[in-house]
């Protein structure tokens, strides 16, 4: 359940209410960012995201299974300089529900962080 709160006319100051998941319940105020705070979180600055140009390279690869027609698109990174005895590989896959390629969740894309 939850309610709401006004300091004046039918302007909503905050948003009470309880927050429940499984076997946690806790209580939950949900109050407008001041304007400063807005600015700066609408702002968001990842300097954890790398930026082009990469020191490896990129390509588009995509896999159809011939029993199902099933396509399975992604992106390979290749160090620029592979050692002759080859590279360590690894293969991220998202989890459920819409993601796109990196995985991208509240401004944070952390496939392309750990790719890079």
């Amino acid at each position: 359940s939850s309610s709401s709160s006004s300091s004046s006319g039918s302007a909503c100051s905050e948003v009470r209410g309880r927050w429940a998941q499984g076997s946690e319940d806790l209580p939950l105020t949900i109050e407008p960012l001041k304007e400063d705070v807005a600015q700066e979180v609408t702002q968001l600055k990842r300097p954890q995201h790398p930026e082009p140009p990469y020191p490896y390279l990129e390509e588009e690869v995509q896999y159809t299974n011939p029993e199902d027609g099933c396509n399975l698109s992604g992106t390979l990174t290749i160090p620029e300089k592979v050692p002759a005895d080859g590279a360590p590989a690894v293969m991220l896959l998202t989890g459920s529900g819409s993601h796109d390629r990196d995985e991208t969740i509240f401004g944070h894309k952390p496939f392309l962080v750990l790719a890079d």
